[in-house]
């Protein structure tokens, strides 16, 4: 599926599904180019990805989470929630 340009006209960067990890708070740090390139990287190439939870260096880690990256996915897990609860 083509990548649709943002509203400025241009491509989100290209972002390497290694640098992608959304149980870090550095890569919520990162600008919005960045993490909207990583988006469209998990859509096309990992729509169902497992990552660690969001933990500071203090905190000890939660369980992680999957993260649904397609609206169609993201739609079938809501409406049902006796198989994604």
């Amino acid at each position: 599926m083509p990548i649709a340009p943002r509203t400025n006209g241009q491509q989100p960067p290209q972002v390497d599904i290694s640098d992608i990890d959304l149980g870090s708070y550095d890569f919520w740090e990162r600008d919005d180019d960045f993490r909207h390139g990583a988006f469209v990287t998990l859509r096309r190439d990992a729509p169902i990805a497992y990552f660690q939870a969001l933990a500071r260096p203090s905190e000890s880690p939660g369980r992680g989470h999957w993260a649904l990256t397609t609206h169609e996915d993201v739609r079938f897990a809501s409406r049902h929630p006796e198989i994604f609860s």
